[in-house]
């Protein structure tokens, strides 16, 4: 079975052969080496990026969005001496 098949490789080959130069340009192909080095490594960055997002992003998120409605409803509720 051809490993690029269900792939955009493998429809790119499939519209080859139906022009009839697949077997010209099969051979110029090469597949990339380090593919499973590349790959092993682009699993690994999810993993590297989720402690600066869940540290620093995701608070600095909450504060932009939460402060404001925090001052907003104390000042609907007066505390802050503000009445509208």
């Amino acid at each position: 079975m051809d490993p690029a098949q269900g792939t955009l490789g493998g429809e790119a080959m499939d519209a080859l052969k139906k022009l009839g130069i697949a077997e010209q340009v099969q051979p110029k192909i090469k597949p990339f080496e380090g593919s499973g080095l590349a790959e092993a490594s682009v699993a690994k960055a999810g993993i590297k990026m989720l402690f600066p997002i869940v540290l620093f992003i995701l608070p600095v998120l909450f504060v932009i969005t939460l402060v404001p409605a925090i001052i907003h409803t104390m000042y609907d509720m007066q505390l802050l001496g503000g009445g509208r």
